[in-house]
């Protein structure tokens, strides 16, 4: 489990070290978590040089106005608690903002839990909470089927009868003779 902070704005921010080609160029980043950015990182581009990242290419980026931007992307590792991976890093020549994106959690399989009275974030292994996940619908179908039980109708039993005179086949009476 990895534990984040809120920033002045309130949006979720976790500590992340980047690098390029060689981990001795690894720097520490309060990165901004944006569950709205659906890449691995995005950087300002001036911050990536000294990370030694491997110029990838470039991509087209919707921004949040629907305009599209052309964009640099390098390849680079991202470094957390003991952890490495590696993805694509957008680098952005107008943003001041560290940002990590949806791409980032599924790497690290890692689930954000954000909570609005406390003033720091988790980032959770995916399956500790899948094994919740099963717990809890397992108690869910467990408690549905009490109820059910509870609240089903008993079976009536059968009435056995025997037809009245009355209601007897007519061509089954048998004629009394005086």
């Amino acid at each position: 489990m990895w534990t984040g902070s809120l920033d002045k704005s309130g949006s979720p921010t976790l500590k992340i070290s980047i690098h390029g080609y060689s981990s001795d160029r690894a720097q520490e980043f309060d990165a901004i978590i944006d569950t709205g950015f659906t890449g691995f990182i995005a950087m300002p581009l001036v911050r990536a040089f000294s990370l030694g990242l491997i110029l990838f290419g470039t991509t087209t980026v919707v921004l949040a106005d629907g305009s599209t931007k052309y964009k640099l992307t390098a390849l680079g590792s991202a470094l957390k608690e003991g952890q490495t991976e590696v993805g694509v890093i957008i680098l952005d020549e107008n943003s001041s903002d560290v940002l990590i994106g949806m791409d980032f959690l599924r790497t690290f399989k890692k689930v954000l839990i954000m909570h609005p009275h406390a003033p720091f974030v988790i980032l959770e292994d995916c399956a500790t909470i899948d094994n919740m996940l099963s717990e809890v619908a397992e108690t869910v179908a467990k408690r549905a089927a009490e109820r059910s039980a509870a609240n089903a109708q008993p079976e009536l039993p059968a009435i056995e009868s025997t037809p009245s005179e009355e209601t007897k086949d007519p061509q089954s009476k048998s004629e009394e003779k005086p």
